[in-house]
């Protein structure tokens, strides 16, 4: 469809500029605020009944999303005093994993309970993991400020 193609035209512009905003933007903040760009983006797609406006926030969703992976695997990599590459295969092949199992649990969900469920259990999820994601950073920093005490 041309939403899905509109999406990952800018998943593909956000995973070009992510690269060059991190190297001037703490990694933690543009977490943060991808995490907010998508689910809230995310929200009014859900919301919005204008075709137009859903566009508009199908490519802020596609933007959001886009440095999310490699942002948060860069900063749990940055948080070990000794990266280990078996660690961080270990990690990469988990997340694969995920990848395909979401696909089979959406189809089912689909299935037995319909499109509109899937896409609220979709956003729920997402916002349980901006919260996971605010909270790691938050006891992060803390954990760095008491160890320097």
């Amino acid at each position: 469809s041309s939403a899905l193609s509109f999406f990952w035209t800018f998943m593909a512009i956000g995973r070009l500029a992510s690269g060059m905003i991190t190297a001037v933007v703490r990694v933690e903040k543009f977490i943060i605020a991808s995490a907010v760009l998508a689910l809230s983006s995310y929200i009014a797609v859900l919301s919005l009944d204008t075709v137009s406006f859903i566009f508009i926030f199908i490519a802020l969703m596609g933007l959001g999303y886009s440095g999310m992976y490699a942002s948060i695997f860069s900063y749990g990599t940055m948080q070990l005093r000794h990266p280990s590459p078996s660690l961080m295969t270990f990690y990469m092949t988990l997340s694969s994993l995920g990848g395909i199992l979401c696909y089979l649990a959406s189809s089912f969900v689909v299935q037995e309970f319909g499109l509109y469920t899937c896409l609220r259990a979709s956003a729920a999820s997402m916002g349980v993991v901006g919260l996971l994601i605010i909270t790691c950073i938050v006891l992060g920093k803390r954990q760095r400020h008491q160890s320097l005490a």
